[in-house]
């Protein structure tokens, strides 16, 4: 009987292809910018043919009660506003302020206000761009 010899196992090197983490510090997330001392959120509520009903959120972002707030906007397509309520309405064309009114006024840190409003419409109606701030 003859002998059979296997051959040796393979042996296979094997090398770690990881390079080292490198030492340089990478940079931390970029931070969103802090909320303006007053912000808005303007929401239609209904709309029919030739109008809609919206309200605006007035919301005080400092730490220090205000007296008073406004807000200004221009109508981008030819809206125009035929009633609004919790507020008092001053307007030129397309330009349009609301102020608080005496019961509304005050508003404290982090404190919040609505206001509503009709208006009429002739075509799009796509939302203005409000500014706030607080008195």
């Amino acid at each position: 009987m003859a002998a059979t010899t296997q051959p040796p196992p393979s042996e296979t090197a094997t090398q770690n292809s990881t390079q080292p983490a490198s030492s340089a510090p990478s940079e931390p997330p970029a931070l969103p910018p802090p909320p303006a001392d007053c912000t808005t959120n303007y929401t239609i509520i209904e709309s029919w043919p030739g109008g809609f009903k919206g309200e605006v959120k007035i919301k005080n972002n400092t730490s220090t009660s205000w007296t008073g707030w406004r807000v200004e906007w221009t109508w981008p397509s030819g809206q125009k506003l035929t009633e609004v309520w919790n507020g008092s309405l001053s307007s030129s064309g397309a330009s349009v302020t609301v102020t608080n009114m005496s019961y509304n006024g005050t508003l404290a840190p982090d404190g919040t206000t609505t206001f509503g409003f009709l208006a009429d419409i002739t075509g799009t109606n796509p939302a203005p761009t409000m500014t706030c701030a607080g008195r």
